[in-house]
C-alpha cells in the first residue's frame, strides 16, 4: 500500500533500501564509464571462453552510452516554474551523518531535512513575491502550500529540490529526486511497484535495471506528488502504468489504471519528464491551469 507522508518529505525509497538490508548510497552501482573501465581491467584475466561474452557486453554498454549522458542533470520544468536544486549540506543539513547511527540521530538529521526544504522552499516563495512564505503542514502530513501558489520537495541524503508555481498557471507540481539504487533495491521495487507490462518494456529500452528501476520508481512518486492535493486520496505504485520513456527527448508517459477522482480516470495519460546524471533520476510532472486530460 501507498504509505503517509512523511514530515521531513524524505524519499520513499530510502525505507525499500533498508527494507532490503542495504544502503542507498553505499550500495548504488557505478556508472556506465566506470563498469567499462573496470571490465577492461579485468578481461585478460578471464578464461577465453568468456572474452566473448564481454566484448559483447561492453558493446551493449557503450551503446547506452550517447542515449543516458545525452540528458542533462537537474529537473526539466517550464519556464513558468521557480525551482532550486542544491547539495544538501549547502541548506543547513548534514548529510555525512551516518544513516545507520542511533534512531534519535535519524529523527534529527530527517528534522533537518524538512528544516531545510522549507527554508528553501520560503525563499523561491518571496522571490515571486509571495507575502506569506511559509510552508505548513496539512492533517495528512503533505506540504500545505500558501493560497495562490503550488510547489513541490523532494530530496535524497545528498540533495534537495524545490519547485513553485503560481496557482494560475499550473493547478499541481511533482518533482521527486532518487539515487540509482543496489540490485537488491532494484529488486524490491519490482516487485512492489512494477507489473509484468513495465518489466518488459526496460528490454526495448536498454537501460541499465537499477537505473530503469529508480527511475520508475521516481515517476510514480512525482505523479503522486502532482495528483495528490487534487484528488485528495492516496493510492498506490500500480494505480498508474509506464506506458512510455523517450531517452532522446527525456519524456515519459503514465497512464492511470483507476479512477482516482471524477476528472482523473482509468485511461487518462501524464506526460512527465525525467533527467539523468549518472548518479541520481530527477522526475517531474506539470498540470497547466488550462490543460486537458490526456485519454
Amino acid at each position: 500500500m501507498r504509505w503517509p507522508w512523511q514530515p521531513s518529505s524524505s524519499s520513499c525509497l530510502d525505507d525499500i533500501v533498508r527494507k532490503a538490508g542495504k544502503d542507498c548510497q553505499n550500495s548504488a552501482l557505478p556508472s556506465a564509464r566506470m563498469r567499462l573501465g573496470w571490465l577492461g581491467a579485468i578481461a585478460s584475466m578471464w578464461p577465453r571462453r568468456w572474452l566473448c561474452w564481454l566484448q559483447q557486453r561492453v558493446r551493449l554498454e557503450r551503446r547506452a552510452l550517447p542515449a543516458l549522458s545525452a540528458i542533462a542533470s537537474g529537473f526539466a520544468l517550464s519556464p513558468q516554474v521557480v525551482h532550486c536544486l542544491q547539495p544538501l549540506v549547502l541548506a543547513g543539513c548534514d548529510s555525512s551523518a551516518s544513516l545507520m547511527g542511533e534512531f534519535s540521530d535519524r529523527i534529527s538529521l530527517r528534522q533537518r531535512q524538512f528544516e531545510a526544504g522549507r527554508s528553501c522552499a520560503a525563499g523561491l516563495l518571496a522571490s515571486m513575491g509571495s507575502g506569506d512564505t511559509r510552508v505548513g503542514i496539512h492533517a495528512d502530513r503533505s506540504p500545505a502550500w500558501p493560497a495562490g501558489y503550488v510547489g513541490s520537495i523532494s530530496h535524497t541524503d545528498m540533495l534537495l529540490g524545490v519547485a513553485v508555481a503560481r496557482a494560475s498557471v499550473l493547478r499541481g507540481i511533482g518533482i521527486d529526486i532518487e539515487g540509482v539504487v543496489s540490485v537488491r533495491a532494484a529488486w524490491e521495487i519490482e516487485r512492489m511497484c512494477l507489473n509484468q507490462h513495465e518489466l518488459r518494456r526496460r528490454k526495448g529500452l536498454g537501460l541499465n535495471r537499477c537505473v530503469y528501476a529508480a527511475l520508475c520508481f521516481s515517476a510514480k512518486e512525482a505523479l503522486y506528488k502532482c495528483l495528490y492535493p487534487l484528488v485528495q486520496r492516496y493510492f498506490d505504485f500500480h494505480a498508474a502504468e509506464i506506458i512510455g520513456i523517450c531517452p532522446r527527448t527525456g519524456t515519459l508517459r503514465l497512464r492511470l489504471m483507476q479512477d482516482l477522482s471524477d476528472e482523473f480516470r482509468a485511461g487518462n495519460v501524464m506526460v512527465g519528464r525525467y533527467r539523468w546524471d549518472g548518479a541520481h533520476v530527477f522526475t517531474s510532472f506539470e498540470l497547466p491551469s488550462t490543460q486537458a486530460i490526456r485519454v
